[in-house]
């Protein structure tokens, strides 16, 4: 029986939920490659709350639609570089990038 037809038959807490869908390495793998994007988006949302900044105030001061900005926050569209720095920039923040060395020696490498 797939994953999906265990999910459909019987109500499960979210708790079994997981547990079942961490099973499935494909969606192990997924999350696994999503994790990075979900910390960015909570970092600006973070920060966006901490600052005390509606959504409309920072589409306002950084000059794009407020539908933008929710859309960025969800997660729906892929910010670009640009975009990031922007968001920082209406913030009064600094956009800073690195790249860390991960367990797996063969993705990031070092001269």
């Amino acid at each position: 029986m797939s994953i999906e037809n265990k999910i459909k038959k019987q109500t499960i807490s979210l708790e079994d939920g997981d547990k079942i869908l961490n099973k499935d390495k494909d969606y192990v793998k997924e999350l696994n490659e999503l994790e990075t994007e979900f910390r960015i988006l909570k970092q600006l949302i973070d920060l966006r709350l901490k600052r005390k900044v509606t959504q409309i105030q920072l589409a306002n001061i950084i000059n794009i639609k407020q539908s933008n900005i929710a859309r960025l926050e969800s997660g729906e569209i892929l910010p670009s570089f640009k975009s990031l720095r922007r968001y920082a920039s209406g913030l009064n923040c600094n956009l800073d990038i690195k790249l860390i060395q991960s367990n797996n020696k063969d993705k990031c490498t070092f001269p």
